[in-house]
């Protein structure tokens, strides 16, 4: 399994969908599973976000009533 196999495909959250190894530098296996772990945080959040602002314009805006 290689660098691309494993991101091949980024969330546009992560700042426009770029791939590692933009930079040319080689990742070691840990920072491979650090880098997945933000992004999967990232993609979270902005999950997340969605469905808090999805409950708020429910709800008929901020404040909520």
């Amino acid at each position: 399994m290689t660098e691309a196999d494993l991101f091949h495909e980024m969330p546009p959250v992560v700042g426009g969908g770029g791939k590692p190894g933009k930079y040319k530098r080689k990742l070691s296996f840990e920072h491979i599973i650090t880098y997945a772990g933000i992004i999967h945080a990232l993609s979270a959040t902005e999950r997340l976000m969605g469905e808090i602002d999805r409950a708020i314009e429910k709800r008929s805006g901020w404040p909520l009533k």
